[in-house]
Parts: C-alpha cells; structure tokens; sequence
C-alpha cells in the first residue's frame, strides 16, 4: 500500500471531526483542564456525557491524570439512560470511583458522598422543558454545591430544541419543589443548562462558586441536528428529534388517563386510550388549522400502560415544518379538545402534577379559546422573557 494511501486512511480515520459546534468537554479539554488542575471532581453525568467525537466525558477526564476522581452522580434513567424506576447502585464502581443515583431515595449529594470534592462538574444533555428533570438535579447539586463550599462547573451543550422559543405557563413559587418543578420556570424556557445555572444561582442568592466552560459555534436558532454533534437519545422515550421537538406538548399527558409513552413505538409522537373515537378526534382537532403538524387517527395497544394490551384509538402526530410547531400550544389544543369531546372520561385534574396549576385547569373547565388560555400565561411569559436576556451566553 501506498505511504500517501496510509496517510489518507490516517487523516480519515483518527483526526478530530471538526464539526460547527464545540462542547463544554470539548472547550475544556482543549484548555489543558486548567480549572480543575490537581483538583478532586466529581461528575455529575450520564450516557449523553460525550464530546463531540462520541468519547466520553468520564473517560476523558478520568485518564487526563490532571485531577482526582472522587465521585459520579448519575440523574433520572441513570448511567445508560435506559431505566425507568429508581436505581440503586450498591456498590458499584465506574474508573474505581463509587457511582450514586440522585432520582429516588436521594435527590441529592450527601455529605459521605461529597467529601473532600473541590469541584462538581454537570455535563448532561437537556431537552428545554421545565419538567425534564436533569436541570432539577443540576439544581439540587448547585444547592449542595453552595451549602458545602464547594465549586460547581456546567460544561455547557445545546438546547436541542432551539434556544430561542420560549411558551407555555409559569411555575409559581409556591410550587417550586421536586424534580420536575424544580424552579419558576415556563414549560418551554428555551436557555442552555450553563445558562440556566447562572439564572438558578441569581434568582436563589447563591454564594457559589460557578463557572461556565461555554461552547463555541452554538448559535440559539440551532436544532441539534443543525450542530453536526452526535445523537445519543437523552432518555427511553425520547427517541429522536420529532419527539424532541414535541415533548414540551406531549408531555403534559405523562400523568393523564391516556397513554403517550410506555410501551409505545413512538413515544410523544402519539396518544390514545380506549374511550376515544379516533376519526371524531382528528376531525376535531383538524378545526384549528395548526401549522407544522398533520394528525393521523390510529388504533393501537401499547405493551406496557394502565392500558396495557387493550385496543386503544388516538392520533399519531406528523411535523411538516418544525419552524412553524408551537407544541405547548399543541398540548394545550389537544387537551382542551379531550376536555370537550369526554369529559366524564378524561381526567383533566391529574393535569395538576405537571401545571401544578389549579387555576389553569379550571380555566380549560370554562372552554376557553386557544388564544384565550395563552393570554392566561402571557403576562408572566413576558416577565420570564426580560429576565432571562441577562443570562443568556449565546447570540
């Protein structure tokens, strides 16, 4: 073989891909690790935790010998991002570093599990919706962080769903709590997690200890699949960008009497249950002329639901221009519709676990146009949208 044909396979095979965007872990990595420089680090992080030629995050800072690795923390579906129940990890260990859940008993780092760490580090994949609940763990972490003197560094990713809508109600305070609601924010917020971090540290008066490792080349109009980074599915049922870009809508319905994810070969791309008439359904919903998507009435029996193995009607939802989607719009159209169509049937109280909004519910309860219940949340969207400008890091 040739020495200019071996140097072409080399070129091809193992130099860096040199995509539009550069990650966090990729910033870092080509900073020498400076800030973290004979520190102790502990990784909060997942199967999305990779850099933008698929290495790992845990990996690269593992056998980059310029820092200890004292700990990992792993969110909701875990180190793999394929469970969905609580997870304990007894005593296992990843790089000879014990490994602890934070989604089930323990939410947050305890003092055992943090000792002597100078720095936790957040690197995950988010999804831009409030109750996607990886920004909840970064926030309890940073909470920690604060409380125990400790330094806290976001290796910033993309919003994958655009960093530039935002829609949808607001949490009130008085809501705040648990992972899924884990601060004031819209159903869609439209930041990155590092800018998110910033907006968490100001609005909780944190004394902390935080540094951003920005990307390069992300720009907040960017989808994902316009960064040129790879796809790792963030969670089980978020399997592609279509239910990516759908589930600020969908999944308003995870605690609602119809299935739209377990067991389901399209998870948040369509939604059913026994008592509907799919054909009434998408005729119902076709009266609002929605841009961006088509709805297809469908019969199916999800394997694993409340309604698992019996004959469900519903629609399957088609985007034709993901510019034009507004799916927390979709959600609440569709809800509203479910409302009108069955409302002895529909359980539109469960509502609450993801709105935690009785007021917004008794607002549907009163048959509101679309325009109307988005007047509803408009005010408070206005007031999240100027305060949010102060931490955004991206153009």
């Amino acid at each position: 073989m040739s020495n200019i044909r071996l140097l072409f396979i080399y070129i091809f095979l193992y130099q860096p891909i040199q995509g539009k965007v550069k990650l966090g872990i990729d910033v870092l990595a080509e900073n020498n690790f400076s800030i973290i420089k004979n520190k102790k680090v502990g990784l909060i992080i997942n199967h999305t935790s990779i850099n933008s030629n698929w290495r790992s995050t845990i990996e690269i800072i593992a056998e980059s010998n310029v820092c200890e690795l004292v700990a990992i923390f792993t969110p909701e579906h875990g180190f793999d991002g394929k469970l969905d129940e609580y997870i304990n990890y007894g005593d296992s260990l990843i790089y000879n570093v014990p490994v602890y859940s934070l989604y089930g008993e323990t939410l947050r780092p305890e003092k055992r599990m943090i000792r002597n760490i100078d720095y936790l580090i957040f690197d995950i994949l988010d999804i831009g919706t409030r109750f996607y609940t990886y920004i909840g763990t970064m926030k309890y972490c940073m909470e920690v962080a604060n409380e125990n003197n400790i330094g806290f560094i976001v290796l910033d990713r993309p919003n994958p769903i655009n960093g530039i809508d935002i829609s949808g109600p607001m949490l009130k305070n008085i809501n705040v709590f648990g992972l899924a609601g884990v601060h004031n924010l819209p159903i869609r917020h439209g930041m990155t997690p590092g800018e998110l971090a910033l907006l968490f540290k100001a609005d909780e008066k944190m004394q902390l200890n935080l540094n951003i490792i920005k990307m390069e080349g992300w720009k907040r109009e960017m989808w994902f699949d316009e960064t040129e980074l790879p796809w790792l599915n963030p969670s089980p049922n978020i399997r592609n960008m279509n239910q990516a870009s759908l589930y600020p809508g969908l999944g308003l319905f995870e605690r609602l009497n119809v299935a739209n994810k377990r067991g389901l070969p399209s998870p948040f791309e369509m939604i059913g249950a026994p008592w509907i008439n799919a054909y009434d359904f998408v005729n119902s919903l076709n009266k609002y002329n929605l841009s961006g998507v088509n709805f297809t009435p469908i019969k199916f029996s999800p394997e694993e639901h409340k309604y698992s193995n019996e004959l469900c009607e519903g629609i399957y939802i088609t985007i034709t221009d993901r510019e034009k989607l507004e799916p927390v719009k979709l959600g609440f159209i569709i809800i509203i519709t479910l409302y009108k169509m069955y409302p002895e049937e529909f359980d539109i109280n469960k509502l609450w676990h993801i709105t935690r909004s009785k007021g917004l519910i008794q607002e549907i309860k009163n048959d509101p146009s679309i325009a109307e219940l988005i007047r509803y949340w408009n005010n408070d969207l206005d007031i999240f949208r100027n305060k949010r400008g102060k931490y955004l890091l991206y153009p």
